[in-house]
Order: structure tokens, then sequence, then C-alpha cells
């Protein structure tokens, strides 16, 4: 989103998460409840071409993790553990 280092992405996670505007703007204090509320309108008017988009990054994200994971198999070992450690 302009002027923040908060996504469209995010923001929209947040709402379909069920979180009101107010409360996206509470959790993200660089954004505006209008560039909230700003955001979901655009969302709303572009629904299609967003979620393809999207849906694809999340694809290319889970790509380039399988082949991190396949290059690097000690580093991802040492991440599952410290995860599992906590």
């Amino acid at each position: 989103m302009a002027g923040s280092r908060v996504t469209l992405a995010s923001v929209i996670a947040c709402w379909k998460d069920g979180l009101s505007p107010e409360s996206i703007a509470e959790e993200f204090t660089t954004l505006s409840l209008e560039q909230v509320y700003g955001a979901i309108a655009y969302y709303l008017h572009n629904q299609p071409n967003i979620e393809s988009h999207l849906k694809l990054s999340f694809e290319d994200f889970q790509r380039r993790s399988e082949e991190h994971s396949v290059l690097h198999p000690q580093l991802r070992a040492k991440i599952l553990s410290g995860m599992h450690g906590r």
C-alpha cells in the first residue's frame, strides 16, 4: 500500500479472516482507516484479477520453497528444528 510496507494481500487476508476495517487499521498502524477501506473496495472491484495474482504468487512461493529445500536440506532441517523447539 502506498507509503507503507503493508501489502494489499496482507490487508485482504485479515479482512477474509473476519477482521473489521477498524481492527485492520489498528493492526497495521501505518495505514489509515481510509486506506483500509480503499484496499477492500479495490479488491472487491478487481477480485478475479487479484485472486488470480495471489494464487500465482502462492504457487511461485511454494515452488521456490521446494527448490530451496532440495538445494539446502541442512538449512531446512535447522529451520524446522528451531520451529519445533518453541
